[in-house]
């Protein structure tokens, strides 16, 4: 890990963000934290547009000090900004490194497939899946035919068919489809297993994330 490297990247990454501070509620979109309140030196500062340049490179400076591990450092960046992160980082890494922080901004992200397909791509297209993934799952991925049916739940009109997070299992994508009351399909799909860059339990989710340029035959699925 070159942690200096790192460490200026993520100060980059927090310059380039633009934040609201006249939200009312004090809620705020930005790698370091998610509320105007943080805690510096053991006090609570109020971030505004006159300090937040100062908490970015006091809260760096503290990261580059303590932190020994690649972990360490991902776990300061909010889960947000964790694949952007690691994007930018990638090449700062060992191998063991990457695949390790690669499983985790993708299981700890609520939403990973609003990132950008390009990069999601880029990321997965360097992982290895033996890095990726337990040894059970590696079992479970191993045990699946050349041609998989595999399924995806959507809510929303604007919801991206072709993205990377698809499901075994019709009962989940389902799940995912009718969680809340909108609008709300299912569609399955088939894929070469040579096309699915990870399989995992994760959140009991039975997915497989999959490159979504080689999906085949997409159709709805009229039952839900």
């Amino acid at each position: 890990m070159e942690k200096e490297k790192i460490v200026n990247t993520l100060k980059n990454l927090c310059e380039g963000i633009r934040i609201n501070f006249k939200n009312k509620s004090g809620i705020i979109s930005h790698p370091l934290t998610s509320h105007i309140e943080v805690q510096k030196n053991g006090e609570i500062l109020v971030l505004d547009k006159n300090n937040i340049k100062d908490y970015v490179n006091w809260k760096c400076d503290e990261i580059k000090e303590q932190a020994t591990e690649i972990d360490h450092i991902l776990m300061q960046v909010n889960k947000p900004y964790r694949l952007t992160f690691l994007y930018l980082v990638k090449d700062f890494l060992t191998e063991e490194e990457f695949n390790s922080m690669m499983k985790d901004c993708w299981v700890m992200t609520e939403y990973p497939n609003q990132e950008g397909t390009r990069i999601l791509l880029k990321l997965f297209e360097k992982s290895k899946r033996e890095l990726l993934m337990t040894k059970e799952e590696l079992d479970k991925f191993n045990s699946l035919p050349q041609e998989i049916i595999i399924y995806r739940g959507l809510q929303g009109s604007k919801a991206k068919i072709r993205a990377l997070s698809w499901t075994l299992s019709k009962d989940k994508a389902k799940w995912f489809a009718t969680r809340w009351k909108s609008e709300n399909k299912v569609y399955q799909a088939e894929i070469n297993k040579e096309d699915i860059f990870m399989y995992t339990k994760d959140r009991n989710e039975d997915e497989v994330v999959i490159n979504p340029t080689k999906l085949k035959n997409i159709k709805e699925c009229v039952e839900l």
